[in-house]
């Protein structure tokens, strides 16, 4: 049987082009969840962007956020707009990811298990990219995550210019 987060992945509009499941789960993560009495691979790794039509308790697209991308051909600068990222096992709860951006701070944590220092995002035309993250010492810490120094908000204001103009407003 399989769990209600790969069931999710299986009903999502890009498991007709990708039809794999390993595609959303780093190699290099090797934590377990629990299912039940078991423990398993964690069934996703990567977070997809709010702002790219991420969902968060049961509601979707601009119903949530209005700017939220809900089509592709929506984007502008696709090549600058992260889909999804390699998000901390900490913060993996439900395969959204949300960066508040300053001054507010990080309500997920991006993942810096690769190399690590860093995460792999992938980008609305489809190219990925590792970035290594200036601050590495940050944990989740309840809902927000206040930034720590410069280094941790500049590593944030990155995410941020990545996400499409005017989703914040």
């Amino acid at each position: 049987m399989l769990s209600p987060e790969i069931d999710g992945i299986k009903q999502g509009a890009l498991w007709r082009l990708a039809g794999n499941d390993n595609l959303y789960r780093c190699p290099s993560d090797k934590s377990l969840w629990p299912y039940g009495r078991q423990r398993a691979p964690r069934p996703f790794t990567y977070a997809l962007s709010i702002a790219m039509n991420g969902g968060y308790n049961g509601i979707n697209g601009a119903a949530q956020v209005q700017a939220v991308l809900e089509r592709l051909s929506s984007a502008r600068k696709a090549s600058q707009l992260f889909t999804f990222i390699d998000e901390d096992s900490e913060s993996m709860t439900s395969g959204t990811f949300w960066v508040l951006g300053p001054p507010e701070g990080w309500y997920m944590v991006p993942g810096a298990r690769d190399k690590g220092s860093g995460a792999n995002l992938a980008f609305a035309d489809g190219h990925v990219e590792f970035h290594q993250w200036k601050f590495l010492k940050r944990h989740r810490e309840g809902t927000v995550t206040d930034f720590k120094n410069a280094q941790d908000t500049a590593d944030g204001q990155w995410l941020v210019d990545r996400i499409p103009s005017g989703f914040w407003q």
